[in-house]
């Protein structure tokens, strides 16, 4: 998305007609103080030649009404553009949220993916403030300067030009010095060391390494707080070459006003009234430098929210074809986190309903992201998944997930009762149903002498089960649904080998009673050879 493009896209978030009521009263709210200096400014010169009375009391008048008109135009101005800002911004957290619901999870940490979120969130706070801070004053201010530049070219084209130059200079110039900064890269070198310091935190004080990494980010704060000295340097160094071609040029605006009286073309008593008009000019000028450097940031808030990733039409709701020969398969399927380091070779493979399939390789070797892969919590770099036939690009990833329960590894326990995690996942599910899960888990006897049974809590994140227990619990929970694939990965992690043995022989007999499809993740060459089908995933 190029930048104009992106403004061009908050334009029309905002709306054109509330748009231009927004940027008439700030063009009106500009004019009357304007004017307000000229109609002050035209009774003191226009006063030294002892006019009639009611000349006078005729620039009282304009100086009050224009003074009225100021205050009135400004408090409409900020009325309405406080409700378009937040309007929009309403409509921006609308938009972040369809985009989480979209990307995560990322090909990241949570740690980053947090960032991400707080990035977004960064991102629409920042494009509330461009509607009233940036675009307001820019749009507002060169229509002013337009129409004193179209008056004042009849008197003095050189000054007209003069003016539009000056504004013009005023929004270019900061542009220009923020793209010789590089406002992001030291910041994000910061945040990332950061999060690595943060989250292993516990590992460097045991390997006592964390004075060392510490240092690192020592370094890393040095080089952000460098590059954010930078670019407020450049913003003062900006502003200082504002203000002396502001200065400059009225100089020479003077002597060209000076020039026209010499032709003839502006009367001597106007002079000290088109002095106060640019002088009152000048002021909004002073205030577009500030405003001029929040947009670039702007432009790229706008492209990471409002960018949208070209996508295959999107089933919905239709049915799929329950009739074709294979409900799952996949054709020449590869995945990488990294761009150019593939999580494992290419994979292709096609299920039947009601068959099994054994998944196996060496830890590394990708096999919980095939998972993810299968649940569309991430798309394929290369390669088509189908359900049904259907390419996963063209199904959304709530009708896809409709036809899977799974057990992933690291799922979340909720720390209400046991019953709770169930009937969340499953709503309106029977006790009979929840303890004919846990049974066919190897659970059902370790929740019976529990003292609260199915209410017993679980602490956060299953905290007060075994690794053993909690395995089982998610594994209970997969099968408790009617979807007609389950997925289990690594359900005899934690577990004895008898546990585990009977586990497996359970889940084959749930799956061959109930007619569904299995994908059995595992390490455990004994628990596949129990399946008729083996998958062999291998590294590149």
């Amino acid at each position: 998305m190029s930048n104009l493009l992106a403004i061009k896209k908050l334009i029309s978030l905002a709306g054109l007609s509330k748009l231009l009521l927004m940027l008439f009263l700030g063009f009106i709210s500009g004019l009357a103080g304007i004017c307000l200096m000229g109609s002050a400014a035209w009774i003191i010169s226009y006063a030294a030649l002892h006019p009639p009375l009611y000349a006078l009391t005729l620039g009282i008048t304009c100086v009050r009404f224009f003074g009225i008109s100021r205050a009135a135009a400004r408090y409409l101005m900020r009325l309405f553009s406080h409700r378009l800002a937040f309007r929009c911004f309403e409509k921006l957290q609308l938009m972040i949220y369809t985009k989480m619901c979209r990307e995560l999870p990322l090909k990241t940490s949570l740690a980053k993916q947090g960032q991400y979120m707080q990035q977004l969130s960064k991102d629409a706070e920042l494009l509330r403030d461009f509607y009233l801070r940036w675009l307001l004053p820019v749009l507002s201010t060169g229509m002013l300067t337009l129409c004193l530049c179209l008056w004042l070219h009849e008197i003095s084209p050189a000054s007209s030009a003069l003016v539009c130059f000056v504004y013009g200079i005023h929004i270019i110039l900061p542009v220009i010095k923020i793209n010789m900064v590089k406002r992001n890269e030291p910041v994000n070198i910061y945040r990332d060391t950061l999060t690595d310091v943060s989250e292993g935190r516990d590992e460097l004080i045991m390997s006592g390494q964390q004075n060392s990494f510490m240092a690192k980010l020592d370094n890393g704060a040095v080089s952000y707080g460098e590059a954010a000295n930078a670019q407020q340097s450049q913003q003062e160094i900006t502003s200082a070459c504002l203000d002396i071609i502001r200065q400059i040029s009225f100089v020479v605006y003077l002597s060209l006003l000076i020039q026209a009286i010499g032709n003839g073309t502006l009367e001597p008593r106007w002079l000290g009234v088109w002095i106060l008009l640019l002088l009152g000019l000048y002021i909004d000028f002073a205030e577009l430098t500030a405003a001029a450097f929040p947009l670039l940031n702007a432009v790229e808030s706008a492209m990471r929210i409002l960018d949208k990733p070209q996508q295959a039409d999107i089933v919905e709701s239709s049915p799929l074809d329950s009739s074709s020969e294979h409900i799952l398969s996949a054709e020449n399927i590869s995945f990488s986190y990294s761009k150019g380091y593939p999580v494992f070779s290419t994979i292709s493979f096609n299920l039947s309903k009601g068959e099994s399939m054994a998944v196996r390789g060496d830890s590394g070797s990708g096999k919980t992201t095939l998972a993810e892969l299968l649940l569309k919590l991430y798309p394929t770099d290369h390669g088509e998944i189908a359900l049904f036939g259907t390419p996963y690009s063209n199904l959304s990833a709530d009708i896809i997930r409709s036809y899977f329960s799974a057990s992933i590894q690291q799922c979340h326990i909720f720390s209400d009762s046991i019953r709770d995690n169930f009937t969340r996942l499953h709503p309106g599910i029977t006790d009979e149903k929840i303890w004919q899960a846990l049974d066919t888990a190897c659970l059902g006897n370790d929740v019976r002498i529990m003292p609260m049974k199915l209410d017993e809590p679980m602490g956060e994140n299953g905290s007060r089960l075994s690794g053993g227990q909690r395995n089982r619990l998610l594994t209970a929970l997969a099968i408790a649904s009617d979807a007609p694939c389950l997925i289990l990965d690594e359900p005899t992690d934690g577990l004895d080998k008898i546990t585990g043995a009977r586990l497996i022989e359970n889940v084959i007999s749930h799956i061959q009673q109930n007619g569904k499809t299995l994908i059995l993740i595992t390490h455990d060459v004994e628990a596949a050879s129990k399946l008729p089908r083996e998958l062999l995933l291998s590294q590149p």
